[in-house]
């Protein structure tokens, strides 16, 4: 493979001596980091206008007080700065996986978001085209291309004002206390790995490997500063079963997108007993907004096995190939279907949904 084209989806490739486009998803790229980013033309890409070149990482940020959990009567600003001092950590881990001679840039950090935040919405869409309001003509791989864009200039040009809102702004960059503790600090797939990135740095390469992929968005995000916010999408969210807004966030006017994640690990067998730390199961719903938030985001909490969605006691017909179609526990599906399914979020909890 040759390279990727800038917004992704298809690949440059040298196939028996022939050149040409295919389509991304036809090739196994794996852990391939060695390709350019392309333009239509194919020429490469190496940068964009706005991208920098980030400060040297604090050698502190290392030792940053990340706590695995907090007590559940904490106030929110204390649940905030613990997730500050994660993400700087993460920073500072993420950071060794460059040199002097490549040096960590802001469009390395956007990749990594894209690709722990937002990657996963072609595999989604696959399943759940839930497309609402303004937006039923973009795809959800576009409309998360638009938060990645406005999510991170919303946060600049809160930082950055008087540059941003002028017609010349050469010099602008962000501090690595401001990357952490302003953009980076809300995103979950990020500040999550600063315990297990300091347990194995194995998982830092892999992580770093992974993000690699989504360098063309990135550069496509800091190309200009010229950014729309106000009424596209910009901000996303998990809504867990038992929050309030599970629901309804599907129905709401600021939702662009969304689609409902079930998972389940353990024995779909058993009766479905919850044994703590061995059998658990998700279901939350993840939205593409054009606000902040809609009512206040969480991620799915068992509640040592109180927390129970209808549809782990659910049973469905299914075809194994060649076997006549049997009853079996839709957790048992799941399982079957890898482990996790997406969903559309007007799915009920109470029901069991299989695709096609």
């Amino acid at each position: 493979m040759i390279g990727v084209y800038v917004l992704g989806g298809w690949a440059y490739i040298n196939y028996n001596g022939q050149l040409g486009w295919v389509d991304r998803n036809a090739l196994s790229i794996g852990s391939c980091i060695d390709y350019a980013i392309l333009n239509e033309d194919t020429s490469a890409i190496t940068s964009a206008e706005y991208d920098f070149a980030i400060s040297s990482i604090p050698a502190s940020f290392a030792n940053e007080d990340c706590q695995r959990s907090l007590p559940d009567d904490v106030s929110d600003n204390e649940r905030y700065d613990n997730f500050r001092r994660c993400a700087r950590r993460v920073l500072y881990y993420f950071a060794t996986q460059f040199s002097t001679e490549n040096s960590m840039k802001m469009s390395d950090v956007l990749s990594a978001v894209y690709s722990g935040e937002l990657s996963i919405l072609t595999a989604a869409s696959e399943n759940v085209e839930m497309r609402i309001n303004a937006f039923t003509s973009l795809t959800a791989s576009q409309i998360g291309r638009e938060a990645l864009i406005n999510n991170f200039w919303a946060v600049a040009y809160n930082l950055r004002p008087g540059c941003l809102q002028s017609v010349q702004c050469e010099d602008f960059s962000l501090s690595p206390e401001e990357i952490a503790d302003s953009y980076l600090y809300p995103v979950q797939s990020w500040y999550q790995n600063a315990l297990p990135f300091a347990a194995d740095s194995s998982l830092i390469q892999a992580y770093y490997n992974r993000s690699r992929l989504y360098r063309g968005l990135a550069f496509d995000a800091l190309s200009s500063k010229d950014r729309l916010i106000e009424g596209r999408p910009w901000q996303w969210a998990n809504y867990g079963f038992g929050n309030s807004a599970y629901g309804t966030v599907q129905d709401n006017i600021n939702t662009a997108y969304c689609y409902t994640w079930r998972a389940f690990t353990g024995n779909p067998n058993d009766g479905i007993t919850y044994v703590k730390d061995a059998e658990y199961w998700d279901d939350y719903k993840f939205a593409i907004l054009t606000i902040r938030s809609i009512g206040t985001p969480s991620t799915f909490n068992i509640g040592n096995g109180a927390n129970r969605p209808g549809w782990v006691d659910v049973s469905v017909m299914y075809t194994a190939e060649g076997q006549p179609p049997q009853a079996i526990p839709y957790p048992q599906y799941i399982v079957l279907q890898g482990g996790h399914i997406y969903a559309p979020c007007t799915t009920s909890p109470d029901a069991a949904y299989v695709y096609p």
